[in-house]
């Protein structure tokens, strides 16, 4: 569950709710973190294209990669990691979330 929100006068998203393991333990970044309220999405500004560009961290691996975020009429928000160019990424569908988050990050 990543809850995108304003971070000055850009955007960013961070980890606000994660699937626990079965053995209810938190998942963790590359760097032995627990993932929960790690920024994933940062430096989102609004550009002439509609969409807003910035960075994504991968919280397994660590890597950054370029990335843009918009909402089209469908209401499923789109997010593109790339390297270089939008052409060389790959784009996720991020679905809007209902349901509650529990105060240690989990949710139901």
């Amino acid at each position: 569950m990543v809850q995108i929100r304003a971070c000055g006068d850009d955007l960013c998203g961070v980890i606000v709710g994660v699937t626990a393991s079965p053995t209810g333990e938190m998942p963790r970044d590359v760097s032995g973190e627990p993932q929960c309220h790690l920024t994933l999405l940062r430096d989102l500004r609004l550009r002439d294209d509609g969409r807003w560009h910035g960075t994504v961290r991968n919280p397994e691996d660590g890597q950054v990669y370029e990335a843009e975020i918009w909402l089209p009429d469908d209401g499923v928000m789109r997010l593109r990691g790339y390297v270089g160019v939008p052409l060389l990424g790959t784009t996720q569908s991020w679905q809007r979330f209902s349901g509650a988050v529990q105060p240690d990050c989990k949710f139901r």
